[in-house]
């Protein structure tokens, strides 16, 4: 379902972890809050209508400084959708910055 889920819990750190080919990659939902999630490499995460870090329903979360790509010669994740932050439902006030391929 998700590489790592935090599901509404508060004050969490979630850091340099590589996490790759699953559907979501990091989900923050049911009311996670003052989360900051930095510094991970997502390799072919997320697909469809799923992102490779998804915030749903949650507030006041930081996701800054990850690294999102597909990995080499990958065939079934999108390299559109590994790039991708998704926020929905009641989310807000997330500061989100600095993340997506690196050079």
């Amino acid at each position: 379902y998700a590489g790592i889920l935090i599901r509404g819990a508060s004050g969490i750190l979630v850091e340099r972890n590589f996490i790759q080919r699953v559907n979501r990659g990091i989900l923050l939902d049911s009311g996670a809050s003052a989360t900051v999630v930095r510094s991970n490499t997502l390799l072919s995460c997320g697909s469809g209508g799923t992102g490779a870090i998804e915030i749903d329903n949650s507030t006041n979360n930081v996701v800054i400084d990850n690294i999102m790509d597909n990995a080499p010669g990958e065939t079934v994740y999108s390299a559109e959708r590994s790039k991708v932050i998704t926020q929905s439902g009641t989310s807000r006030n997330n500061r989100i910055e600095n993340n997506g391929a690196r050079n």
